[in-house]
């Protein structure tokens, strides 16, 4: 028979047992909103590799999963109707000039170089001036968040001082972008301006070099190539099939990805922010380093291949991260853990 110390002593030890237990779970709960897995795929989009002219298809040069090289040809488009008019063309060409003399027939084509030197030079800085001014607004709003978690006591001074150096060099390649554009745009203007001066069988002979010119641009564009390695996924078109102006002849997916994009419940979403670290775990075991790069704006269906179930569609929040030194193959299943 329990005497009453006894009973005392067991409801303190039941007391205790239950602080203790609630404990550990507000204590997991915590931990459980703080961490979050969540299911990912590797991600590069396929090129669609396709023709800007219609016409017929000649060859397809490659197999089904061969593995393809930057520039190398992959399918060919009936180029004989463009190889007929060019042959016109460059006849047409060849007349003017031993009408003209060799002498104004180079002084034309000097003119016309002179003028694409400085179109491509226009181009060039254009582009890397436009590169330097998305990087410019970036590191200011990166210099921003560094000099606020400075004054916050969560950022050092090195961080904030990087970013200042950075920001230092894009603003003196931006004024020297901008030099060097208008010298190259005044350069233009005035090969266009000498152009116009030439005579009238010089006019004649530089519209038909242009023509040329365009007719090979064209031609070339009928051998079908993707910028980047990669292998042959799909094939839509046989040899022999007319092919559409902008219809896809075949698909290329990248052999691999530093990009992954990760779907989260929207119930676990945790306070996420551009920049943070996360963890990548493939099949293997293998575990990643990456940085969280954007986040979705809301739901979305996920890729078939991540349902827990083939017959039920799953919804998550679309999270997008980029590997630190590392890639994996597109497509393939991941953990990601932030």
């Amino acid at each position: 028979m329990s005497t009453p110390s006894t009973m005392l002593a067991r409801r303190r030890l039941g007391a205790a047992l239950w602080v203790g237990g609630a404990i550990v779970a507000t204590a997991w709960a915590s931990l459980d909103r703080s961490h979050v897995d969540a299911p990912g795929l590797g991600y590069a989009m396929p090129i669609q590799v396709g023709s800007e002219e219609a016409g017929r298809l000649l060859a397809v040069d490659v197999e089904l999963h061969q593995n393809v090289e930057p520039g190398q040809t992959l399918a060919r488009i009936d180029a004989s109707p463009l190889e007929a008019e060019l042959e016109v063309a460059k006849a047409r060409h060849a007349a003017i000039a031993h009408e003209m003399g060799a002498d104004e027939a180079t002084l034309v084509r000097r003119f016309e170089e002179a003028e694409e030197a400085s179109a491509l030079d226009r181009a060039r800085v254009a582009r890397d001036l436009s590169a330097d001014r998305a990087r410019h607004r970036a590191l200011l709003t990166q210099l921003a968040i560094d000099q606020s978690l400075r004054e916050q006591g969560a950022g050092s001074d090195n961080a904030a001082l990087r970013t200042q150096n950075e920001l230092d060099v894009v603003e003196a390649r931006i004024a020297a972008s901008e030099s060097a554009l208008q010298v190259a745009s005044e350069a233009a203007l005035a090969a266009a301006r000498r152009r116009g001066e030439v005579s009238t069988s010089d006019a004649a002979a530089l519209v038909v070099q242009r023509e040329i010119e365009r007719l090979e641009a064209r031609i070339a564009r009928l051998s079908l190539s993707v910028p980047t390695e990669g292998q042959v996924t799909w094939i839509h078109r046989e040899p022999g099939d007319m092919v559409p102006a902008g219809s896809s002849v075949l698909e290329v997916s990248a052999l691999s990805t530093s990009e992954v994009v990760a779907y989260l419940e929207p119930s676990t979403l945790p306070d996420l922010e551009a920049g943070q670290s996360v963890r990548v775990l493939r099949g293997n075991g293998e575990n990643l380093a990456g940085e969280l790069i954007s986040v979705g704006s809301g739901p979305r269906e996920m890729p078939a291949m991540l349902w827990h179930n083939p017959s039920f569609a799953q919804w998550g929040v679309p999270v997008r991260v980029r590997l630190d030194d590392a890639v994996v193959a597109p497509n393939e299943r991941l953990t990601v853990s932030l």
